[in-house]
């Protein structure tokens, strides 16, 4: 599963399935310890301004994402 925010990551986990979060370091930084599962995480953290501002950062996170997928 891939899942661009703590909900769907939660559902993969409890269910065993192999999950990457794609979300914002600061989001992740502030969430980390307490709100996520206590297991090694499967992360894609980008910064959000960059994304926002660049195709090639976003053309960056989808190949990332596909070869996470392709993995599986």
């Amino acid at each position: 599963m891939v899942t661009a925010e703590g909900g769907g990551y939660h559902i993969a986990h409890g269910a065993g399935v192999p999950a990457l979060l794609v979300t914002p370091a600061t989001w992740f930084a502030h969430v980390r310890g307490f709100a996520l599962p206590p297991s090694a995480y499967n992360l894609l953290l980008f910064n959000y301004e960059a994304v926002s501002a660049s195709h090639e950062e976003r053309a960056s996170i989808a190949e990332q994402i596909c070869s996470w997928v392709l993995k599986m």
